[in-house]
């Protein structure tokens, strides 16, 4: 009996210490946003934009990531939103050039991306993380980014 309530104790004890430890889903997301740090990719949680259907039918708010990169000081005033799932909404698109850009690195782009906005002197994406994402998601997310922010706008 005596052991058995030793057990116990233990167990109360170090049941705290377990929930500390992160699981392997937590983990895998520590290492990706590491990862876009390294790139020089600032990674923000937040709540998600919402555009203007889903601000008028008042959707409730959902939380996600954006990751982004500066942009270049000769395009620090643009301000648009490109929808990747052809909402539209009420800020101004982008350019022709950089629209048909951003349709050329579409497929690049992960499965759960779901915004490109330009404003406040950055370019962002917002996604979701999914579960199937990789650090090679992350790698081709610098890369398309680069790209963006080098385009020049027209």
């Amino acid at each position: 009996m005596f052991w058995i309530i030793v057990a116990a104790v233990l167990a109360f004890m170090l049941a705290p210490i377990l929930w500390i430890i992160p699981n392997p889903r937590q983990r895998r997301q520590v290492a990706l946003r590491e990862r876009a740090r390294e790139l020089g990719i600032t990674v923000q949680i937040g709540v998600l934009p919402q555009n203007r259907r889903q601000r008028v039918r008042r959707e409730a708010e959902q939380n996600g990531l954006s990751y982004g990169m500066p942009l270049p000081k000769s395009r620090a005033a643009e301000h648009w939103r490109y929808w990747l799932d052809g909402a539209e909404d009420d800020l101004p698109l982008p350019s022709a050039a950089v629209a048909a850009h951003i349709d050329s690195l579409r497929d690049q782009l992960p499965s759960d991306a779901m915004l490109l906005e330009a404003g406040g002197r950055m370019l962002r994406i917002y996604w979701r993380e999914a579960n199937n994402a990789g650090l090679g998601e992350v790698d081709k997310l610098a890369e398309i980014l680069g790209k963006l922010s080098a385009e020049k706008e027209k």
